[in-house]
C-alpha cells in the first residue's frame, strides 16, 4: 500500500489517486503551548485519521504572542485564545517594531513541536508547519485599525511589515532546516471585503513573496486564502503546488478554479454546515460532489478553513469511508 507521502507525490506529478486524498485539521486549544501535550494530540489525531497530510496546527496567535500582544487563553478544548489588547495601538507604534528571535518564546515553543512531529512522521506522511502571511500577523497585532493605518500611515506600516517579514523569513529558515515538506502559507486579508487588489499587492503581495522564497526548496507548499470573497484567482500564480479557500461558502467552486489553475485543489467539505450539521448521506453526497468537480483528480478532500471545534472527531474519521 502506498504511504500518503508517495500518494502527494503523485498529485505533484500530475497524477490522479483512487480514493482521493484527503486531510482534515482542527486546532487543539488549551494543548497547543505545551509542547509535550501537543505533540500527543497531534500525533493521535494523525494516526486516527490517517490523513494524507499532517498540518501543524499551531495556535492561531503564536505569531505574535512574543510582540506584547494580551491575551485570553481558553481554559479547555472549546474555545480559542482572544486578543484583548493588541500591540499595536497607533500607526507610530509600528516604527518601534523590533524583530523576534527564533530561539525562544512561542516561536522556538512552536519549532521543538515540528522537530517532534517530523522525526515521528515525515518518512510516510508530508509535515505542513501552518506560516500566516506578514500581512495577517500585523492584523492580529494591531485588530481592524490596521486597514485605516494602511490607507493613512503607509510608511509605517510598511515598516511594520519588514520586521514581521524578516521574522517570519527567520522561522521559515528554521522549518526548511528541520524538514518539513511545506508551509500552509495563510492569508486573511486576501479577500475583496477587506482591501482592493492593488492594496493588497503592496501590503500583502510583495511580502508573501519574500516568505515563500525562504520556502521555494519544500515540495508540498499550500496557499490558504481566507475570507468569503477570495482574491484567488488573482493571487493563483503564487509558488505553491496547492490552493485553498472556502469553496463552499464564497461562491468560487472548485470546478470554477479548476478553470483558471492546474494546482492541486483542496476543499470539497463545507465545515460548518454538512459536515456539523449533516446527516451522513449529505456528507458522502458532498464529497461525490467535490470529486466529480475536479475530473482530472488533482483534489485533496479538506475543509475551507479549520474544522470548528464542535465537530466530534469521530465523524471526521469517518470520512475516508465516505469517498467514492
Amino acid at each position: 500500500m502506498a504511504t500518503a507521502r508517495e500518494r502527494l507525490q503523485t498529485l505533484v506529478d500530475g497524477g490522479n489517486l483512487q480514493p482521493c486524498a484527503i486531510s482534515m485539521w482542527k486546532h487543539f486549544p488549551h494543548t497547543d503551548r505545551n509542547i509535550d501535550r501537543f505533540l500527543q494530540r497531534t500525533a493521535s489525531y494523525q494516526r486516527a485519521g490517517k490523513w494524507d497530510f499532517l498540518k501543524i496546527s499551531y495556535n492561531g496567535l503564536y505569531s505574535v504572542e512574543d510582540w506584547a500582544v494580551e491575551i485570553k487563553w481558553p481554559a479547555d478544548e472549546t474555545t480559542v485564545g482572544e486578543v484583548t489588547r493588541p500591540a499595536i495601538r497607533d500607526a507610530d507604534d509600528w516604527r518601534n517594531l523590533e524583530p523576534n528571535p527564533v530561539d525562544s518564546g512561542a516561536l522556538a515553543r512552536e519549532l521543538t513541536a515540528t522537530r517532534g512531529l517530523v522525526k515521528e512522521f515525515s518518512d510516510q506522511v508530508p509535515v505542513i508547519a501552518t506560516v500566516f502571511s506578514p500581512l495577517t500577523t500585523a492584523v492580529k497585532m494591531c485588530g481592524e485599525a490596521l486597514i485605516e493605518q494602511i490607507a493613512d500611515a503607509p510608511d509605517a506600516v510598511h515598516r511594520g511589515l519588514e520586521v514581521i517579514t524578516q521574522t517570519t523569513n527567520d522561522f521559515v529558515d528554521e522549518l526548511v532546516k528541520i524538514g518539513v515538506d511545506g508551509l500552509f502559507f495563510a492569508s486573511q486579508l486576501s479577500t475583496w471585503d477587506r482591501l482592493d487588489l492593488s492594496a493588497y499587492e503592496t501590503f500583502g503581495k510583495a511580502y508573501d513573496l519574500e516568505v515563500l522564497k525562504h520556502a521555494q526548496s519544500l515540495w508540498f507548499n499550500i496557499f490558504h486564502v481566507h475570507g468569503p470573497r477570495p482574491m484567488l484567482q488573482e493571487l493563483s500564480s503564487y509558488p505553491v503546488v496547492a490552493l485553498n479557500w472556502h469553496d463552499r461558502v464564497t461562491g468560487l467552486s472548485l470546478s470554477e478554479a479548476r478553470g483558471f489553475t492546474d494546482k492541486i485543489l483542496i476543499g470539497g467539505v463545507n465545515e460548518h454546515e454538512t459536515l456539523l450539521k449533516g446527516t451522513e448521506d449529505e456528507v458522502r453526497a458532498e464529497i461525490a460532489d467535490a470529486v466529480a468537480q475536479v475530473p482530472d483528480g488533482r483534489l485533496i478532500l479538506g475543509p475551507g478553513c479549520v474544522v470548528p471545534l464542535t465537530v466530534p472527531e469521530e465523524r471526521l474519521f469517518r470520512l475516508g469511508s465516505l469517498r467514492p
